[in-house]
């Protein structure tokens, strides 16, 4: 059975709530299923034989597409992170009152199933902060069973990733493990590493291009889940979806040279020189010398001047440097 490929649609919204709108549907899909955001205690190194892995039982039969971590470096990195979803404990045939029994996880982690894997490229790591990590199919996950995100680098043999934790766990049902001989030994720590566990939704991209006031772009599978991803949200109009195609929404990604897009009778100001400041009309373009001949707007005498394409910007740069 083939999956549908993703279509792009145009979302009206008020001019000049572009971003404010890509914000509130991005916050309406960050359907997180478990995490532990509590502030950060300390980081834990994940290098080629220092690894963590993070228990947590799902609440609800639910597919997931991303992994989030709180990350930062030391030194130079020169191999991916790499993170592994396994299955860690079926949940029991029946629920009982009473005290829970002792679970040795060291022992179910050895034995664990691995459901799928995931990288991240070392060179998107810039910063401390949260880095989301995709996973190319969505994974189901069933209620009350418990799984593992296992963090690792196995090839890394300079620098080293810091996983951030905390040990005041908001997420009182998950639990780490860390090993420092590449999972031969596993030992249970007091803290939860810095971690969400995303849904997947039917929404794949948000996309604003300041050259087209008024609407913001979504890519998704379907014209039904995206409507309903934006009913309600304060900004959008209420008009129909608009069909898009990729082509269409790329010519405006493009920026192009600012002598391609001057035009005659714009008007312009004088960014560098002398003259920085003033304003001034297009009179004429001379695109082999990059320069353009100017009439200026707050001079007693009208007397044209020529600067170079590099000293001038256009007064409404956004609408006329894109296409």
């Amino acid at each position: 059975m083939s999956v549908p490929s993703n279509r792009y649609f145009a979302v009206k919204t008020t001019v000049g709530q572009e971003k404010n709108v890509a914000r509130l549907i991005e916050a309406r899909l960050a359907e997180v299923l478990v995490e532990e955001v509590a502030e950060p205690s300390g980081s834990t190194a994940v290098d080629d034989s220092n690894w963590v892995i993070q228990i947590f039982e799902s609440p609800k039969n639910v597919t997931v597409s991303t992994v989030s971590l709180y990350l930062d470096k030391e030194g130079e990195l020169t191999a991916p992170l790499r993170i592994e979803l396994y299955k860690i404990k079926e949940p029991p045939e029946e629920f009982t009152l009473g005290e829970e029994q002792e679970v040795d996880y060291v022992s179910l982690i050895r034995d664990a199933q691995l459901l799928t894997n995931a990288s991240y490229d070392p060179l998107l790591l810039d910063k401390p902060g949260w880095y989301d990590i995709r996973i190319p199919t969505g994974v189901e996950l069933r209620r009350y069973t418990v799984y593992g995100v296992m963090v690792k680098a196995p090839n890394l043999k300079q620098g080293r990733y810091m996983l951030h934790y905390t040990e005041n766990k908001l997420y009182v049902d998950g639990r780490a493990f860390t090993t420092s001989d590449a999972g031969v030994g596993w030992r249970e720590e007091a803290f939860n590493i810095l971690f969400k566990v995303k849904e997947s939704t039917d929404v794949a991209s948000i996309i604003i291009l300041p050259s087209v006031k008024g609407y913001v772009f979504i890519e998704g599978r379907g014209r039904e889940a995206i409507a309903a991803a934006v009913q309600g949200i304060r900004h959008v109009k209420n008009r129909p979806l608009i069909t898009v195609t990729l082509d269409e929404i790329a010519e405006h990604l493009v920026e192009k040279p600012l002598i391609d897009v001057l035009t005659v009778g714009q008007m312009v100001e004088i960014v560098s020189g002398p003259l920085r400041g003033l304003m001034g009309k297009i009179i004429r373009i001379d695109r082999s010398k990059r320069e353009v001949t100017l009439e200026l707007t707050e001079s007693t005498y009208q007397l044209p001047i020529s600067v170079s394409v590099d000293s001038v910007r256009i007064l409404d740069e956004v609408k006329s440097r894109r296409t």
